[in-house]
Formats: structure tokens, C-alpha cells, sequence
């Protein structure tokens, strides 16, 4: 039987009508013939699949195995995402305890509390969430078993070996780790900004990045953009910062990836600390406050009386020792972007206590002589730790966002960096606990209730062409009185990015 006219086609002009069709239209020409099926799964079919985002279930990670073995089309991926997944079955349960039509969800934004709904459900309406509730709670426990039998990583090796072998880089572009929320059902996310089960969450966050450095250490997978738990949502998904500290750097697999790794972003949270004894085995979701009984809550949710306990636990060493080794680790760094996620506490003696030692710490790192962008997120410091940060890598290209100086003035560091950095990104930096403003002109704000305060005041941005021009700033004359549209505005963008959570601790205002 004779070949079809397309199957006559040189290589090259099939990749080029490859070029004009979608993915189903490859995968139909895939099934004209092995020949045809051969010539389709080129450059065109591959750039659909360079990206892949694949949750820790017991299916995603062995299918993702046996999709990464050699000649498969798993061989195309050069951008990685691991997703370790959340099932928050506490709307459900109030939902058919209360017997309404809707779950609890988050009322208004920024406020972080409750919407809770009255409208009885119908027999259908209770139905329908039973079988979610029964299906979450079957997955939920099918992950548990999955995961203490250690199966997840030996899958999660077995698929990053396969990448490191039979991927044309013989490695990935990228690799992230991110979290999701299922709350409603088992098909549809929470959006970001509207987790609730938080401390699920940073649990989650924990179990996928340790599943993740174990499985690493067998691999010896190359990876050129390492990104942990860092995008615009960071504050709604973090790593505890005395993680790090628990992983074998000096593994094998781990200290080659990391060797090679030339872009590293990382979001880290100030310590989660059981404060109560509900806080233990909560899962942050305010929902629990509602199915609970509210005497036997309210004795459970009693503040624990060792305050200098948790003080130990803030301020102890393995919550900055293991960023320092992770840094020494990545010998190759030319990227950096670093932020830390705020987290709040019950009591406000607890609040960022000692919270400027992660930069005093980070002054221990080796020095790293590849490194040319630095991005420092979110954290507290001494303009003496700062200093000696940014001398110790004298980067080209700085961003320094939401940092507030403790101890000392911008005048030192702004010097230094003006005749240093060839590029500059300055935003929501502090003093004295007001937020300082660069002294160039801008448009002034409609919405705001502060006379005179104007746009993007609070942002600096150089380029080369304006090197070694002195940056002129000032504190603000005024103090806010009230609410003010515009600062409420930021201030929601500031806790998307780092903390605390929007589902945090009821009661206390945000």
C-alpha cells in the first residue's frame, strides 16, 4: 500500500506546516502512520510540551515516570513545576452540618474573616457535596499512605533521573515547587489570595520540598533556575525557615544540582509556632472555629504560658543556618532573588522578634563571585549587616523591596550602591518605621486622603545611563490618620507578596 503524499514530505517542510496547527491537530496527525507520527513529534509538538506542572498524587508521578522514559514524549520538558496538594475537607463538613446551599468561604477582601451563608440546601445540594466530601477525604488518605510509604519519592527519582538522561539538555531550564487547594471539590483550586487552610499549606510546602531534596539526592539532575515557593503569591504559600536546615546538602545529587544552579529564587516564612494546644493539629482554616464547640475551643485555643520557649524556637539557630548552606551550595549564582514571607503571631512580643538575624546571618555565606542580580524581599535589617551583605557581592543589578532599616541610615547604603550598581530597583523602604520617599517628581494620587502624596513616591529605578547620580530621599511630613484608599491598596499587594496570610489568626486585624 502506498504511502500517503504527506508521509513524501521532507522533514524540514513538515516541521514547517507543523508550525500553522495546535496540539489536538498534531496528535490527529500523529495517527496517520509511524512515519508521519515520527516527523509530527518535532520542534512544533515538543514546544507543547516544555512546560509541565505535576502535582504529588500516586497517578501524576507515575504517569510523569513512565512519560520521562527514553523516546517518550516526557523527553521534551525543559520548565518543571511540583505541586504539592492540599485537600481542606473543613467547608464541606460545616456545609452539611449547617445543611446550607453554600460552604463558608472568605468574606471581604483584606479582611480575612468569614462570609458564612444561611440559605438552606436542597436534598441535591447536600448530595453533591457528600460525594465531594467523600471523595476528598479518599484522596486525602491515599496521599498519606502514598507518601509515609516513601512511593512518591521513589517515583519523583525515578522521573527526574529519566529527565537527566534523555532530555536533548540532559537536564531542565527550571524547576519550581508550588502548592495547591482544594476546598470546594477535587477539580477546582482556591485562588491564592483566598487559601484558607494556611497552616495545611506550609505543612505541604514542607513534605513536597523535602519529597523533592530526597529524591534529588539519587538524580543528578541539572537544573539551570531553581524557583522554591517564589512568585507574586508568596505570601500565601512559604517555606519555614528552619526547613532548610533539615535537608543533606552534601547528598550527591543535591550538591551537583546546586552546583550548577545559576538562578536560585527562594520565598522563606519566619517560623510557624504552636501557640495554643489547637494549633498543632490545625489547618489554619477559620471554618474549625464554627464545627467546633465553642466552650471546648475556647479552652483548647487558650495561649500556652512558656513564652520563653517560643522565643528559643523563633530565634534559634537552625532557622538561618540552612539558607547560609544553601547559598554555599550554589556555586555557579549569577541570580538571586531572596524574600521572606511575614508571619504573624498571637502575641505581639513574638511579632519579628529578632527578625533582623536573617541578614546577620546571611553575612556568613561564602562570598559567591558569579553573582551579578540580587533581589532582597521583605526583611529587617542593620544598616551595619546590610553593608556588609552587599559588599561581600558586589552585584550589578540590585533590587531591594519592603526593607526596613532597625538600626542606622539609607544615606550609607545609597552612597555605596550609587557608585557600585549599575542598575537599581528600590521600593517600600523604611526608617525610623515610615516608609521613606524618593524626592522626584510624580503625579499625585486622586484616591488618596493624604494631601501631597504622590505616585510611585515610595519606588526608585535607575538604569546605567544614569550612573552615579546621587538618590535623593526624604521621610514623610504627615502621619496617617485613617484609612486611606491608596495605602489600603498597597497594602493588600504587600500581603499577597509576603505574609501574613489573608485566613491568619482571627481577631486580629490585619
Amino acid at each position: 500500500m502506498a504511502g500517503s503524499p504527506l508521509e513524501s514530505l521532507p522533514v524540514e517542510v513538515f516541521e514547517a506546516i507543523n508550525a500553522f496547527l495546535d496540539l489536538r491537530d498534531l496528535l490527529n496527525v500523529r495517527l496517520v502512520s509511524r512515519s508521519a507520527a515520527s516527523k509530527a513529534t518535532q520542534n512544533r509538538f515538543g514546544s507543547f510540551l516544555h512546560s509541565r506542572r505535576v502535582e504529588m498524587t500516586r497517578l501524576a508521578l507515575q504517569f510523569s515516570a513512565d512519560l520521562t522514559t527514553a523516546s517518550r514524549i516526557g523527553c521534551f520538558i525543559e520548565e518543571l513545576t511540583l505541586v504539592g496538594v492540599v485537600y481542606n475537607t473543613a467547608g464541606l463538613h460545616q456545609q452539611l452540618e449547617k445543611r446550607t446551599k453554600a460552604m463558608v468561604g472568605r468574606g471581604c477582601e483584606g479582611s480575612g474573616m468569614l462570609d458564612e451563608p444561611s440559605e438552606p440546601g436542597t436534598a441535591a445540594n447536600l448530595a453533591h457535596a457528600a460525594a465531594e466530601l467523600d471523595n476528598m477525604r479518599r484522596k486525602q488518605a491515599d496521599y498519606y499512605h502514598f507518601h509515609e510509604s516513601g512511593r512518591d519519592v521513589t517515583l519523583l527519582t525515578s522521573a527526574l533521573k529519566n529527565l537527566a538522561a534523555n532530555t536533548k539538555r540532559q537536564g531542565l531550564a527550571s524547576l519550581s515547587i508550588d502548592v495547591v487547594e482544594y476546598r470546594q471539590d477535587t477539580t477546582t483550586t482556591q485562588p491564592a489570595t483566598h487559601r484558607l487552610a494556611w497552616r495545611s499549606v506550609w505543612r505541604m510546602a514542607e513534605e513536597t520540598f523535602h519529597t523533592f531534596t530526597v529524591s534529588l539526592g539519587a538524580a543528578r539532575l541539572p537544573i539551570q533556575e531553581l524557583n522554591l515557593f517564589c512568585n507574586d503569591f508568596s505570601g500565601h504559600c512559604s517555606l519555614q525557615c528552619n526547613q532548610l536546615s533539615r535537608c543533606d546538602w552534601l547528598a550527591s545529587g543535591v550538591a551537583f544540582t546546586l552546583a550548577n544552579v545559576e538562578s536560585l529564587s527562594i520565598s522563606i516564612s519566619d517560623r510557624v509556632l504552636n501557640e495554643t494546644p489547637n494549633d498543632a493539629g490545625s489547618t489554619g482554616d477559620l471554618v474549625e472555629r464554627i464545627i467546633s464547640d465553642a466552650d471546648a475551643y475556647a479552652y483548647a485555643d487558650r495561649l500556652l504560658p512558656d513564652v520563653e520557649e517560643l522565643k528559643n524556637q523563633v530565634a534559634g539557630d537552625e532557622n538561618f543556618s540552612g539558607l547560609v548552606m544553601l547559598l554555599n551550595s550554589c556555586k555557579k549564582l549569577r541570580k538571586l532573588d531572596l524574600r521572606r514571607c511575614y508571619v504573624r503571631r498571637r502575641r505581639s512580643e513574638l511579632n519579628d522578634y529578632q527578625g533582623e538575624k536573617f541578614l546577620k546571618n546571611l553575612v556568613r555565606a561564602d562570598h559567591i563571585p558569579t553573582l551579578q542580580v540580587l533581589s532582597l524581599r521583605n526583611f529587617v535589617a542593620r544598616e551595619h549587616d546590610l553593608m556588609n551583605f552587599l559588599k561581600r557581592h558586589q552585584v550589578h543589578d540590585l533590587t531591594l523591596v519592603n526593607i526596613s532599616l532597625d538600626h542606622g541610615s539609607w544615606n550609607v547604603v545609597f552612597d555605596y550602591i550609587t557608585k557600585n550598581a549599575d542598575t537599581l530597583h528600590l521600593d517600600d523602604l523604611s526608617q525610623d518605621y515610615q516608609t521613606i520617599l524618593f524626592s522626584h517628581g510624580h503625579e499625585e494620587i486622586e484616591n488618596s486622603l493624604i494631601k501631597g502624596l504622590r505616585k510611585s513616591q515610595n519606588i526608585y529605578k535607575r538604569q546605567s545611563e544614569d550612573l552615579h547620580e546621587p538618590i535623593a530621599w526624604r521621610l514623610p511630613r504627615y502621619r496617617r490618620l485613617g484609612p486611606d484608599p491608596a495605602v489600603d491598596e498597597r497594602t493588600e499587594r504587600t500581603r499577597n507578596r509576603f505574609g501574613p496570610p489573608a485566613a491568619h489568626y482571627p481577631g486580629i486585624p490585619h
